[in-house]
């Protein structure tokens, strides 16, 4: 016979999964599949009566689905990686342009203002003389450039950071998963070889964790940098030689 406290747990370990948004399968035994898009289909409810009249069945089919949450998380933390490696060269490119020309105002600034203070022209930088009037040309050139592609570039660091906050996430919660599993095989065996109900009540932690990895799958964001605009066409880069011409 159950006791009070096994139903209870039994009871509100189903409660998190409808709470979750599980829905019953047309089918008793139909374990639950992914969509064609990668999240999740249709997903065998447990009732309380199934549990208790088999629980290795349901730590079964809970270690199933911890390995499509793995499935489809491996799947996404690819596509973030991806594209990671589509804006690092353009973001380092872009930065790296932008460093060369701030050094060249900065280095002239500062040439120019100890060419004032020693009343000594020409100045000379990266090989070549400026008189003061072409010298205050490039500064106010180079100034213009670096304060109209800083916001870029800082769209670019938010986009940057974005994606590895999503990498370290979606890491995270692989391994997490990874340990789950090893839970639920510990469960399974016990369960194998007491053929009792204590394990019962350490289900209703399992479900629950299952329920947050899929609420977490589901609000997060397929591109996490979709909502930033890193369209550059509209400022192109200049060669700093040619600054200095």
């Amino acid at each position: 016979m159950w006791n009070t406290r096994t139903l209870l747990c039994v009871i509100l370990g189903t409660a998190l999964l409808e709470n979750a948004g599980c829905k019953r399968s047309s089918h008793a035994g139909e374990n639950s599949d992914t969509t064609h898009s990668g999240s999740p289909a249709v997903i065998r409810q447990w009732t309380p009566e199934e549990i208790a009249r088999d629980p290795e069945g349901y730590l079964t089919f809970a270690a199933g689905q911890v390995q499509i949450q793995i499935k489809q998380r491996e799947a996404k933390l690819a596509a973030i990686r991806q594209r990671h490696q589509e804006i690092r060269p353009r973001y380092q490119d872009f930065a790296d342009n932008l460093a060369q020309v701030k050094n060249v105002h900065d280095r002239l600034v500062r040439a120019c203002q100890q060419a004032d203070d020693e009343d000594h022209w020409p100045v000379k930088i990266g090989g070549r003389s400026f008189e003061k009037d072409k010298a205050q040309a490039v500064i106010e050139s180079t100034k213009r450039y670096v304060d109209d592609r800083e916001p870029l570039l800082a769209t670019y660091d938010d986009a940057m950071g974005k994606l590895e906050d999503a990498e370290g996430t979606v890491g995270k919660d692989i391994s997490d998963l990874g340990r789950l599993a090893e839970k639920i095989a510990l469960d399974l065996e016990r369960v194998r070889l007491n053929k009792g109900l204590a394990e019962l009540a350490d289900m209703r932690k399992t479900e629950a964790d299952l329920a947050t990895f899929a609420k977490a799958l589901a609000d997060m964001s397929e591109d996490p940098t979709a909502d930033i605009n890193l369209v550059n066409k509209d400022k192109p880069q200049v060669d700093v030689e040619q600054l200095l011409k």
